[in-house]
Protein backbone atom coordinates (compact mmCIF):
# COMPACT_ATOMS: atom_id res chain seq x y z
CA UNK A 1 0.00 0.00 0.00
CA UNK A 2 1.29 3.39 -0.92
CA UNK A 3 2.52 5.54 2.01
CA UNK A 4 1.23 9.38 1.85
CA UNK A 5 3.63 11.93 2.78
CA UNK A 6 1.83 14.63 4.94
CA UNK A 7 3.27 17.62 2.57
CA UNK A 8 2.80 15.24 -0.39
CA UNK A 9 0.10 15.84 -2.77
CA UNK A 10 -3.22 14.70 -1.34
CA UNK A 11 -4.35 11.46 -3.30
CA UNK A 12 -7.84 12.60 -3.50
CA UNK A 13 -6.72 14.77 -6.45
CA UNK A 14 -8.18 18.10 -4.88
CA UNK A 15 -4.46 19.80 -5.45
CA UNK A 16 -4.17 20.39 -1.52
CA UNK A 17 -1.55 18.74 0.38
CA UNK A 18 -2.68 15.72 2.53
CA UNK A 19 -2.27 17.50 5.97
CA UNK A 20 -4.60 19.94 4.57
CA UNK A 21 -6.65 18.17 3.16
CA UNK A 22 -7.87 14.56 3.66
CA UNK A 23 -4.66 14.16 6.54
CA UNK A 24 -7.06 15.95 8.66
CA UNK A 25 -9.62 13.48 8.69
CA UNK A 26 -9.69 11.35 11.51
CA UNK A 27 -9.38 7.23 11.43
CA UNK A 28 -7.66 5.45 8.79
CA UNK A 29 -4.98 6.97 6.55
CA UNK A 30 -6.33 8.10 2.66
CA UNK A 31 -3.92 6.40 0.58
CA UNK A 32 -4.29 5.97 -3.15
CA UNK A 33 -5.69 2.68 -2.67
CA UNK A 34 -8.68 4.11 -0.85
CA UNK A 35 -9.60 6.57 -2.92
CA UNK A 36 -9.58 4.09 -6.34
CA UNK A 37 -11.84 2.02 -4.06
CA UNK A 38 -14.00 4.84 -2.81
CA UNK A 39 -14.06 6.32 -6.81
CA UNK A 40 -15.07 2.28 -8.09
CA UNK A 41 -18.44 2.49 -5.27
CA UNK A 42 -19.21 6.07 -6.76
CA UNK A 43 -19.11 5.09 -10.14
CA UNK A 44 -20.93 1.98 -9.28
CA UNK A 45 -23.66 3.28 -7.50
CA UNK A 46 -23.95 6.27 -10.32
CA UNK A 47 -24.57 3.17 -12.77
CA UNK A 48 -26.95 1.21 -10.40
CA UNK A 49 -28.84 4.80 -10.74
CA UNK A 50 -28.75 4.74 -14.68
CA UNK A 51 -29.91 1.00 -15.22
CA UNK A 52 -33.30 2.23 -12.62
CA UNK A 53 -34.37 5.06 -14.06
CA UNK A 54 -32.43 5.44 -17.53
CA UNK A 55 -32.74 2.37 -19.19
CA UNK A 56 -32.36 3.11 -22.75
CA UNK A 57 -28.99 4.41 -22.18
CA UNK A 58 -27.73 1.41 -20.29
CA UNK A 59 -26.26 -1.34 -22.93
CA UNK A 60 -28.64 -3.84 -24.29
CA UNK A 61 -26.33 -6.73 -23.12
CA UNK A 62 -27.22 -7.85 -26.88
CA UNK A 63 -24.17 -6.68 -28.88
CA UNK A 64 -22.22 -9.71 -30.75
CA UNK A 65 -19.27 -8.36 -31.69
CA UNK A 66 -16.69 -6.59 -29.59
CA UNK A 67 -17.21 -3.31 -31.82
CA UNK A 68 -20.84 -2.99 -31.50
CA UNK A 69 -20.10 -3.65 -27.10
CA UNK A 70 -17.88 -0.64 -27.49
CA UNK A 71 -20.36 1.50 -29.13
CA UNK A 72 -23.03 0.80 -26.86
CA UNK A 73 -20.39 1.59 -23.65
CA UNK A 74 -19.55 4.75 -25.37
CA UNK A 75 -23.18 5.42 -26.18
CA UNK A 76 -24.15 5.20 -22.58
CA UNK A 77 -21.17 7.42 -21.53
CA UNK A 78 -22.25 10.17 -23.95
CA UNK A 79 -25.86 9.93 -22.67
CA UNK A 80 -25.35 10.60 -19.48
CA UNK A 81 -22.19 12.29 -18.83
CA UNK A 82 -22.17 14.64 -21.87
CA UNK A 83 -25.75 15.20 -23.27
CA UNK A 84 -27.19 17.55 -21.20
CA UNK A 85 -31.42 18.04 -21.14
CA UNK A 86 -33.04 20.90 -19.19
CA UNK A 87 -29.57 22.16 -18.90
CA UNK A 88 -28.74 19.09 -17.19
CA UNK A 89 -26.59 15.59 -17.71
CA UNK A 90 -28.11 12.66 -16.26
CA UNK A 91 -25.01 12.63 -13.96
CA UNK A 92 -25.76 16.00 -13.08
CA UNK A 93 -29.19 15.00 -11.91
CA UNK A 94 -27.91 12.67 -9.80
CA UNK A 95 -25.49 14.62 -8.41
CA UNK A 96 -28.20 16.74 -7.06
CA UNK A 97 -30.58 14.37 -5.70
CA UNK A 98 -28.22 12.69 -3.79
CA UNK A 99 -25.43 15.92 -2.50
CA UNK A 100 -22.19 16.21 -3.44
CA UNK A 101 -21.84 16.73 0.51
CA UNK A 102 -22.72 13.06 0.49
CA UNK A 103 -19.68 12.10 -0.81
CA UNK A 104 -17.09 10.61 0.98
CA UNK A 105 -13.95 13.00 1.28
CA UNK A 106 -11.29 10.96 -0.34
CA UNK A 107 -14.13 10.77 -3.27
CA UNK A 108 -15.78 14.23 -3.35
CA UNK A 109 -12.68 16.12 -5.78
CA UNK A 110 -12.52 13.44 -8.58
CA UNK A 111 -16.33 13.42 -8.34
CA UNK A 112 -17.16 16.86 -8.54
CA UNK A 113 -14.91 17.33 -11.94
CA UNK A 114 -16.78 14.46 -13.51
CA UNK A 115 -19.80 17.06 -13.99
CA UNK A 116 -17.27 18.52 -16.82
CA UNK A 117 -16.26 15.43 -18.75
CA UNK A 118 -15.30 15.55 -22.40
CA UNK A 119 -14.44 13.34 -25.28
CA UNK A 120 -10.63 13.85 -26.56
CA UNK A 121 -8.02 12.76 -28.38
CA UNK A 122 -4.56 11.25 -26.57
CA UNK A 123 -1.05 10.47 -27.46
CA UNK A 124 0.53 7.51 -25.25
CA UNK A 125 4.35 8.58 -24.52
CA UNK A 126 5.08 6.65 -21.39
CA UNK A 127 4.23 3.63 -19.80
CA UNK A 128 5.44 4.16 -16.81
CA UNK A 129 4.52 1.16 -14.86
CA UNK A 130 2.10 -2.05 -15.05
CA UNK A 131 -0.14 0.59 -13.02
CA UNK A 132 0.43 3.75 -15.07
CA UNK A 133 0.83 5.73 -18.19
CA UNK A 134 1.83 8.89 -19.13
CA UNK A 135 -0.79 10.52 -22.02
CA UNK A 136 -1.05 13.72 -23.79
CA UNK A 137 -4.16 15.71 -24.93
CA UNK A 138 -3.12 16.40 -28.84
CA UNK A 139 -5.29 19.40 -29.03
CA UNK A 140 -4.31 21.17 -25.77
CA UNK A 141 -0.39 19.61 -25.11
CA UNK A 142 -1.69 19.16 -21.58
CA UNK A 143 -0.72 15.89 -19.82
CA UNK A 144 -2.09 13.31 -17.35
CA UNK A 145 -0.44 10.45 -15.59
CA UNK A 146 -3.18 7.03 -16.55
CA UNK A 147 -4.44 4.08 -15.32
CA UNK A 148 -2.73 1.25 -17.19
CA UNK A 149 -5.84 -0.61 -17.50
CA UNK A 150 -7.71 1.76 -19.08
CA UNK A 151 -5.50 1.15 -22.24
CA UNK A 152 -6.47 -2.28 -23.63
CA UNK A 153 -2.91 -2.88 -25.40
CA UNK A 154 -0.13 -4.66 -24.58
CA UNK A 155 3.27 -2.78 -23.75
CA UNK A 156 4.77 -3.93 -26.81
CA UNK A 157 2.00 -3.02 -29.33
CA UNK A 158 1.94 0.69 -28.07
CA UNK A 159 4.62 2.14 -29.98
CA UNK A 160 2.37 0.69 -33.23
CA UNK A 161 -1.05 2.23 -31.76
CA UNK A 162 0.06 5.40 -29.86
CA UNK A 163 -3.48 7.61 -30.62
CA UNK A 164 -6.52 6.42 -28.41
CA UNK A 165 -9.79 8.05 -28.13
CA UNK A 166 -11.96 8.37 -25.18
CA UNK A 167 -13.50 9.90 -22.16
CA UNK A 168 -10.58 10.70 -19.59
CA UNK A 169 -12.16 11.01 -15.88
CA UNK A 170 -10.26 12.21 -12.74
CA UNK A 171 -9.40 9.44 -10.91
CA UNK A 172 -7.75 10.73 -7.53
CA UNK A 173 -4.61 12.00 -8.44
CA UNK A 174 -4.58 9.89 -11.55
CA UNK A 175 -6.70 9.64 -14.46
CA UNK A 176 -8.88 6.84 -16.26
CA UNK A 177 -10.50 6.38 -19.24
CA UNK A 178 -13.86 4.95 -18.66
CA UNK A 179 -15.21 2.26 -20.17
CA UNK A 180 -11.82 2.26 -22.08
CA UNK A 181 -9.51 3.77 -24.40
CA UNK A 182 -9.89 3.11 -28.22
CA UNK A 183 -6.58 2.60 -29.71
CA UNK A 184 -5.49 3.33 -32.88
CA UNK A 185 -2.25 4.00 -35.35
CA UNK A 186 -0.15 7.11 -36.79
CA UNK A 187 -1.57 6.70 -40.49
CA UNK A 188 -5.25 6.75 -39.39
CA UNK A 189 -4.78 9.25 -37.13
CA UNK A 190 -3.28 11.68 -39.58
CA UNK A 191 -6.47 10.99 -41.83
CA UNK A 192 -8.66 11.30 -38.68
CA UNK A 193 -7.38 14.67 -37.77
CA UNK A 194 -7.54 16.18 -41.68
CA UNK A 195 -11.25 14.99 -41.21
CA UNK A 196 -11.39 17.07 -38.08
CA UNK A 197 -9.89 19.63 -39.78
CA UNK A 198 -12.60 19.82 -42.49
CA UNK A 199 -14.80 21.86 -40.55
CA UNK A 200 -15.24 25.68 -40.59
CA UNK A 201 -17.18 26.61 -38.20
CA UNK A 202 -15.13 25.19 -35.18
CA UNK A 203 -11.75 24.14 -33.69
CA UNK A 204 -11.09 20.14 -34.26
CA UNK A 205 -11.28 19.54 -30.33
CA UNK A 206 -15.36 21.47 -30.70
CA UNK A 207 -15.93 18.88 -33.54
CA UNK A 208 -15.08 16.18 -31.75
CA UNK A 209 -16.72 17.34 -28.85
CA UNK A 210 -20.05 18.05 -30.63
CA UNK A 211 -20.13 15.00 -32.83
CA UNK A 212 -18.88 12.50 -30.30
CA UNK A 213 -20.73 9.21 -31.09
CA UNK A 214 -20.52 10.00 -34.93
CA UNK A 215 -16.37 10.61 -34.74
CA UNK A 216 -16.21 7.66 -32.05
CA UNK A 217 -17.64 5.16 -34.23
CA UNK A 218 -15.12 5.64 -37.53
CA UNK A 219 -12.63 5.56 -34.47
CA UNK A 220 -13.38 2.51 -33.82
CA UNK A 221 -13.93 1.22 -37.00
CA UNK A 222 -11.16 2.59 -38.31
CA UNK A 223 -13.13 3.70 -41.71
CA UNK A 224 -13.52 7.32 -42.03
CA UNK A 225 -16.22 6.81 -44.79
CA UNK A 226 -18.65 5.14 -42.84
CA UNK A 227 -21.90 7.03 -42.82
CA UNK A 228 -20.70 9.36 -46.19
CA UNK A 229 -21.02 9.72 -49.55
CA UNK A 230 -17.70 8.23 -51.41
CA UNK A 231 -16.46 9.56 -54.60
CA UNK A 232 -15.81 5.60 -55.64
CA UNK A 233 -19.57 5.59 -56.31
CA UNK A 234 -21.63 7.03 -59.77
CA UNK A 235 -24.30 8.99 -59.60
CA UNK A 236 -26.47 5.84 -60.35
CA UNK A 237 -25.41 4.45 -57.77
CA UNK A 238 -23.32 1.75 -58.05
CA UNK A 239 -19.42 1.64 -60.31
CA UNK A 240 -19.05 -1.23 -62.49
CA UNK A 241 -15.38 -2.49 -61.90
CA UNK A 242 -12.63 -3.21 -64.37
CA UNK A 243 -10.60 -6.07 -62.79
CA UNK A 244 -7.57 -4.90 -64.36
CA UNK A 245 -7.95 -1.25 -63.02
CA UNK A 246 -8.83 -2.24 -59.22
CA UNK A 247 -7.11 -0.63 -56.35
CA UNK A 248 -8.17 -3.06 -53.74
CA UNK A 249 -7.15 -5.96 -56.27
CA UNK A 250 -3.60 -3.94 -57.27
CA UNK A 251 -2.79 -4.00 -53.35
CA UNK A 252 -3.45 -7.87 -53.24
CA UNK A 253 -1.81 -8.52 -55.99
CA UNK A 254 1.60 -6.72 -54.50
CA UNK A 255 1.33 -8.82 -51.47
CA UNK A 256 -0.60 -12.28 -52.18
CA UNK A 257 1.56 -14.94 -52.33
CA UNK A 258 2.73 -15.84 -55.89
CA UNK A 259 1.62 -19.64 -55.90
CA UNK A 260 -1.93 -18.26 -55.02
CA UNK A 261 -1.57 -15.05 -57.87
CA UNK A 262 -1.37 -17.86 -60.59
CA UNK A 263 -3.87 -20.32 -59.30
CA UNK A 264 -7.65 -20.10 -60.55
CA UNK A 265 -8.12 -19.53 -57.00
CA UNK A 266 -6.92 -15.99 -57.57
CA UNK A 267 -9.61 -15.64 -60.35
CA UNK A 268 -12.37 -16.66 -58.63
CA UNK A 269 -11.46 -14.19 -55.78
CA UNK A 270 -11.10 -11.84 -58.59
CA UNK A 271 -14.16 -11.99 -59.89
CA UNK A 272 -15.97 -12.30 -56.28
CA UNK A 273 -14.91 -9.00 -55.52
CA UNK A 274 -15.87 -7.53 -58.65
CA UNK A 275 -19.54 -9.04 -58.15
CA UNK A 276 -19.56 -7.53 -54.54
CA UNK A 277 -18.25 -4.09 -55.82
CA UNK A 278 -20.33 -3.74 -58.48
CA UNK A 279 -23.42 -4.84 -55.95
CA UNK A 280 -22.74 -3.29 -52.72
CA UNK A 281 -20.58 -0.10 -54.04
CA UNK A 282 -19.07 -0.30 -50.55
CA UNK A 283 -17.17 2.80 -49.19
CA UNK A 284 -13.78 3.00 -48.28
CA UNK A 285 -11.01 5.77 -47.84
CA UNK A 286 -7.95 3.03 -48.33
CA UNK A 287 -8.01 -0.24 -50.06
CA UNK A 288 -5.86 -2.07 -47.66
CA UNK A 289 -8.51 -3.20 -45.34
CA UNK A 290 -10.52 -4.64 -48.22
CA UNK A 291 -7.33 -6.41 -49.78
CA UNK A 292 -6.54 -7.77 -46.32
CA UNK A 293 -10.04 -9.23 -45.90
CA UNK A 294 -9.53 -11.25 -49.91
CA UNK A 295 -6.29 -12.35 -48.78
CA UNK A 296 -7.55 -13.90 -45.46
CA UNK A 297 -10.36 -15.30 -47.38
CA UNK A 298 -8.46 -17.31 -50.04
CA UNK A 299 -5.64 -18.30 -47.11
CA UNK A 300 -7.79 -18.27 -43.70
CA UNK A 301 -11.03 -19.95 -44.58
CA UNK A 302 -12.64 -22.84 -46.31
CA UNK A 303 -13.78 -20.79 -49.35
CA UNK A 304 -10.78 -21.75 -51.35
CA UNK A 305 -8.55 -24.70 -51.65
CA UNK A 306 -5.79 -22.22 -50.49
CA UNK A 307 -6.78 -22.54 -46.89
CA UNK A 308 -3.77 -22.81 -44.17
CA UNK A 309 -4.56 -23.50 -40.42
CA UNK A 310 -1.66 -21.60 -39.17
CA UNK A 311 -2.52 -18.25 -41.07
CA UNK A 312 -4.21 -15.87 -38.38
CA UNK A 313 -5.97 -12.65 -39.35
CA UNK A 314 -3.86 -10.57 -36.94
CA UNK A 315 -0.80 -11.58 -39.02
CA UNK A 316 -2.39 -11.01 -42.48
CA UNK A 317 -3.92 -7.49 -40.98
CA UNK A 318 -0.36 -6.56 -39.60
CA UNK A 319 0.42 -7.76 -43.60
CA UNK A 320 -1.48 -4.37 -44.64
CA UNK A 321 -1.43 -2.10 -41.74
CA UNK A 322 -4.71 -2.26 -40.82
CA UNK A 323 -6.38 -3.29 -37.51
CA UNK A 324 -7.60 -7.04 -37.06
CA UNK A 325 -11.26 -5.75 -36.08
CA UNK A 326 -12.04 -3.78 -39.26
CA UNK A 327 -10.32 -6.74 -41.64
CA UNK A 328 -13.23 -9.12 -39.82
CA UNK A 329 -15.68 -6.90 -40.38
CA UNK A 330 -14.66 -6.23 -44.04
CA UNK A 331 -14.13 -10.58 -44.17
CA UNK A 332 -17.59 -10.85 -42.53
CA UNK A 333 -19.26 -8.39 -45.60
CA UNK A 334 -17.92 -10.79 -48.30
CA UNK A 335 -18.46 -13.91 -46.28
CA UNK A 336 -22.07 -13.07 -46.19
CA UNK A 337 -22.11 -11.96 -50.04
CA UNK A 338 -20.62 -15.27 -51.24
CA UNK A 339 -22.84 -17.34 -49.50
CA UNK A 340 -26.05 -15.53 -51.27
CA UNK A 341 -24.67 -16.29 -54.74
Amino acid sequence: MSKVKRNGPCPCGSGDKYKKCCGRLSGEEVTPERVHEALNEQYANFMDYVAEFYTDAAPSGKAKTKEKQMEEAFRMMNEVFLVRNKEQTVFEEYLEEKGLDSIPHPAKASVKEWTTLKPGLYEIRTIDSEQTAKVKDVFTSIAYDVKRDGIPLKDENVPNNPYVMGILMKWGWESNFIPLAIPNQPSFYEAFRELLEQGQDSSPKKALEQNFMSYMKKWIHSDLNEGQDSEQVSSQGKQQVNVEEDDVLQLLGENIAESIHQSSSYQDLQQLWSRYKNTNAPKYRKPSVFSAALEFLVTGTEYFDHSDKTVTKKAVASKYGVSPSSMTRRLDELKDFAEEQ
